[in-house]
This record gives structure tokens, sequence and C-alpha cells, in this order.
């Protein structure tokens, strides 16, 4: 039997479209999958990084803040050790000694961090 003519190319045709269709639809998969793979990648990497920069800025101001500290820290300690401040706080209406461990603090309190210095004397409660 002999087709009819025209026949055999709609069957191709048909074949083609159906052929045409799947590979389309598999690439439309494919595409979709890798849009959302590269969408979850694309979201850890901006986590990861969000948690670094958030975990490096803390590491920075601690070590800013620690640095400031140690140097306060050490003023006061050698502020503590002076022998002028002792001597005033042995004897707080002497106005020679005050006078000498006032000098001496001027000095301290530009190397603080902060330009404030506060002074409290336990046995007489002077500030």
């Amino acid at each position: 039997m002999k087709e009819a003519p025209g026949v055999g190319i709609r069957r191709r045709s048909k074949i083609s479209t159906r052929v045409q269709i799947i590979n389309i639809s598999v690439l439309a998969v494919i595409l979709v999958a890798t849009l959302i793979s590269a969408m979850i990648m694309a979201t850890g990497i901006s986590n990861q990084s969000s948690e670094k920069l958030a975990y490096f800025y803390t590491l920075e101001s601690v070590e800013t803040f620690n640095s400031h500290m140690v140097r306060d820290l050490a003023l006061v300690e050698r502020a503590a050790s002076s022998k002028a401040v002792r001597d005033w706080f042995a004897d707080e209406s002497d106005e020679t000694k005050k006078l000498a461990a006032y000098k001496e603090m001027i000095d301290y309190i530009d190397l603080l961090a902060l330009s404030e210095l506060y002074f409290g004397i336990n046995d007489s409660l002077n500030e």
C-alpha cells in the first residue's frame, strides 16, 4: 500500500515536533535546576560572608577596646604607684603635695583614651 502524498511528511513533522517539545522540556528542567542550585549556592556564600564580616568586625572592636583598656590600666597603675600621689593621699591637707600630685596627674590625662580622671579617697571620702 502506498501512502497518500504528504502523509509521510506529516508523520515526520509530528515526530520532529514531539522530539522538539521533549528537548525543550528537558532543557527547561535543566535550566530551572541550574538556577535553583545557583541561588542556593549564592545564598550560602552570602550567609557565610555576612557571618565572617560580623565576626571580624567584632574581633577588631574587641581588640581596639582592649588596647585602650590596657593602656589606661597601665597608666592608672603608674599613677597609683606615684610617690607624689601617695604622699598627697596620705596628707590631703598639704597644698604642696596636692599641687605636685595634680601636676603629675595632668601628665597622665593627656595619655588616657578619655580625658577624664576621677579619684576617690577611701579614708576621707573625698573625691
